[in-house]
C-alpha cells in the first residue's frame, strides 16, 4: 500500500516541475509521462488552460505523492505504471505529468497535477469527494497497488464492546475476522486436494467448524459462526468441491458398485438411475475453467450421485440394517457428540492461558507486516498518522517481550501442543457430525416413504425444552402457542440443510399436550391425536397472524 499524500501549490508550477522532472532522479528521464500535455512544454501548457479559463483565486495545481515501500516488490517501471494508470482513472480530462524517483531507498511517484481540466472545471479538492477528493486519491491507488502485489493495509474502525469498553485487543480481534477469513480460505484452496483436507486444515488454523446446509466456520476470537458462502460464492460448499474435484477438462463423477440389502435397495435403485442418466448423455469439456450450461446440468446431476454415495457408504460401513440398528446409533453418535463437547470446553478451560497466547502470538504476527510498513511511512514523513491499531501491536510486542517473527514462532511452537491436541478433538468432532447429518438424513427418508405418517409439524431447536426432555422423549414447545408436547425421539429428525426439525405424528396415536404452572412444572391440559395435532398447530399459526395484524392496524 503506497503511501499518499496531496498539497496544493499557488502562483506557479514551475519549480515543482523542475523538481519532479529531474533526469537525475528519473533514469535519466526515462520515467517521466504527459497526460493531456508534453513533459517538455508542459509550464506553459499548465498556464495557458489556466489563462483560458480565468482561474480564479491563485491555487494553480497540486502535487501528488505515491511512496512505495520497499518490501513491495515491484520494478520503477512498474510503479510508474501505477502512477500513470491513476491518473487515467482519477483524472482523466485534466493535465498531468507523472514521474518516478530512484534516487532514495525507495521508489516513490510524483504527480504534478493541474488545478483546472481542459473543460475548464477545477478540481473538487475536499478530502471526501468520491471523484477527486484525497480519500479518493488514496482508495485508487491502493486498489491499482494489489492489482501488481502490493501490500494493502487493511481499514479499520475500531467499535469497542460496550463490556469491554476499553480493551483494544478484543476490538481488534472482532473487526478483522472477515478479511482474516478470507485470506485463509483462499490460500487454503491452493494448499489442499480434496474437501477433506481443506476442512481438516481449518482446525489447524485454530477455526471451528459447523456442518449443515452451509459449512459455517467460526475463527479464534469471534463469539459467532459465519457461513463460507457469505465471504464469497467461491466458497460454497458446491463451488469448492467443484474446485477440488471438477476443475480439469477430464474429470467426471466416477460411479461405485454396491451390493443391494433390504434396507439399501431404495438407494440404490435411485444411484444407478442417476449412472444411466449420465452415460446416456454426451461430455462437454470445461472450457476457460468455466463449466457451460450442459455441464452446469451435468455437475448437478453428479453432486446429487456423490450424495446418494455418501449414504450408501455410511450403510456399508455401519452395516445399518434395520431402523432400530439406525435409531440406536443416531443416540450413540448424539452421546458421543455431546461427551465430546465437554470434553473440548474442560480442555479449553485448563489450557486457556496457553491458548490465549497463542491467539495473541497469531495476533502479533498479523499486524507485524503492518507494523513495518506503517513505521517506515512514518520514517519517510513525520505528518504520517499512524494506524490506531499500531498501538495494539505495541502492546502485545511489550505484553509478550518479542520484537521478531522468529520469537513469535517459537512461542507458537512451545506451546503448539494444546493447539494440536484442542484442533484434533474438534475435528473427530466435525466426523461425528458428518456421520449424524446423514444418519438423521437416512431417518427423514425412512420416515417419510413408511407411509405411516401422514401428518407431521416442523420446529426450530429453540423450541426444544431440554430440561424436560428425557432420554426417550423430546419435550417440544409447539409452534405458536404455550403449549407442550412429549415425542418419541426416534419419531424426530433433523433437517441439517434446512435447520429444523420434523415431528412425526401418528394418526391414531393419542398425545398429551401440556402447559407450564409458576414454577416450570409441565402441567396435564389435553389429549389429541395426531391428525388433530397438525390442524391445532396450523389454526394457533392462524390466530397468532391474525393478532399480529390486529397490533399493526392500532398503530
Amino acid at each position: 500500500m503506497p503511501y499518499t499524500k496531496r498539497k496544493a501549490h499557488h502562483k506557479t508550477l514551475d519549480d515543482l516541475l523542475d523538481y519532479i522532472m529531474d533526469e537525475e532522479k528519473t533514469d535519466g528521464g526515462l520515467l517521466i509521462t504527459g497526460l493531456n500535455c508534453h513533459p517538455d512544454t508542459s509550464k506553459i501548457e499548465f498556464k495557458n488552460t489556466l489563462d483560458k479559463f480565468g482561474n480564479k483565486g491563485n491555487r494553480v495545481g497540486y502535487h501528488l505523492v505515491q511512496s512505495f515501500c520497499p518490501d513491495d516488490d515491484i520494478t520503477p517501471e512498474q510503479a510508474h505504471e501505477i502512477g500513470v494508470k491513476l491518473c487515467k482513472e482519477l483524472y482523466p480530462n485534466f493535465q498531468a505529468v507523472v514521474t518516478t524517483h530512484i534516487d532514495r531507498g525507495h521508489i516513490h511517484n510524483h504527480i504534478a497535477l493541474n488545478s483546472v481540466n481542459l473543460n475548464g472545471k477545477k478540481l473538487n479538492d475536499k478530502r471526501t469527494d468520491e471523484k477527486e477528493g484525497l480519500y479518493a486519491f488514496m482508495r485508487k491507488s491502493n486498489e491499482i497497488s494489489a492489482e501488481y502485489g502490493c501490500y494493502v493495509m487493511p481499514d479499520i474502525k475500531f467499535k469497542y464492546n460496550k463490556k469491554k469498553p476499553k480493551d483494544m485487543y478484543y476490538a481488534y480481534r472482532h473487526q478483522t475476522w472477515r478479511q482474516k477469513i478470507v485470506e485463509d480460505m483462499k490460500q487454503l484452496k491452493l494448499e489442499c486436494n480434496s474437501m477433506n483436507e481443506f476442512i481438516t486444515k481449518l482446525f489447524d488454523l485454530g477455526y471451528d467448524v459447523k456442518y449443515g446446509k452451509y459449512i459455517s466456520v467460526k475463527p479464534q476470537g469471534k463469539e459467532r459462526f459465519v457461513r463460507l458462502k457469505t465471504l464469497g460464492e467461491e466458497f460454497s460448499e458446491d463451488n469448492l468441491r467443484l474446485f477440488f474435484q471438477g476443475s480439469h477438462p477430464d474429470y467426471y463423477y466416477h460411479f461405485k458398485k454396491y451390493s443391494e440389502t433390504d434396507y439399501n435397495q431404495k438407494y440404490v435403485e435411485y444411484y444407478r438411475e442417476l449412472q444411466i442418466a449420465l452415460e446416456l448423455t454426451s461430455s462437454v469439456a470445461i472450457q476457460g475453467g468455466e463449466l457451460p450450461k450442459f455441464q452446469k446440468t451435468r455437475r448437478k446431476a453428479e453432486i446429487q450421485a456423490e450424495k446418494v454415495q455418501a449414504v450408501l457408504d455410511l450403510i456399508e460401513r455401519k452395516n445399518i440394517q434395520s431402523f432400530s440398528d439406525l435409531d440406536m446409533l443416531i443416540k450413540d453418535c448424539r452421546n458421543k457428540i455431546h461427551r465430546a463437547n465437554l470434553e473440548v470446553r474442560k480442555y479449553e478451560k485448563e489450557h486457556k492461558d496457553a491458548v490465549e497466547l497463542i491467539e495473541k502470538t497469531q495476533t502479533f504476527l498479523q499486524m507485524k507486516k503492518e507494523y513495518d510498513y506503517a513505521t517506515f511511512y512514518k520514517s519517510i514523513d513525520e505528518e504520517y498518522e499512524m494506524p490506531e491499531e499500531i498501538q495494539l501491536f505495541e502492546n502485545l510486542k511489550k505484553e509478550l517481550a518479542i520484537s521478531t517473527e522468529q520469537e513469535a514462532k517459537e512461542i507458537i511452537k512451545n506451546q503448539g501442543q494444546y493447539r494440536i491436541k484442542l484442533n484434533q478433538m474438534k475435528s473427530e468432532i466435525y466426523e461425528m457430525q458428518q456421520d449424524l447429518f446423514w444418519y438423521d438424513t437416512i431417518k427423514e427418508e425412512h420416515l417419510i416413504k413408511s407411509g405411516l405418517f401422514l401428518h407431521n409439524v416442523k420446529v426450530g431447536n429453540n423450541r426444544i425444552d431440554y430440561s424436560h426432555s428425557t432420554n426417550e422423549e423430546w419435550c417440544i414447545n409447539l409452534p405458536y402457542c404455550d403449549y407442550y408436547i412429549m415425542i418419541d425421539k426416534k419419531y424426530v429428525t433433523y433437517n441439517h440443510k434446512y435447520g429444523y426439525n420434523t415431528l412425526f405424528l401418528i394418526d391414531d396415536k393419542t398425545y398429551q399436550i401440556y402447559t407450564k404452572d409458576e414454577n416450570n412444572e409441565l402441567q396435564r391440559a389435553n389429549t389429541i391425536n395426531g391428525e388433530m395435532l397438525e390442524d391445532f398447530v396450523e389454526e394457533m399459526k392462524q390466530i397468532t397472524i391474525e393478532q399480529h395484524r390486529e397490533k399493526k392496524e392500532e398503530y
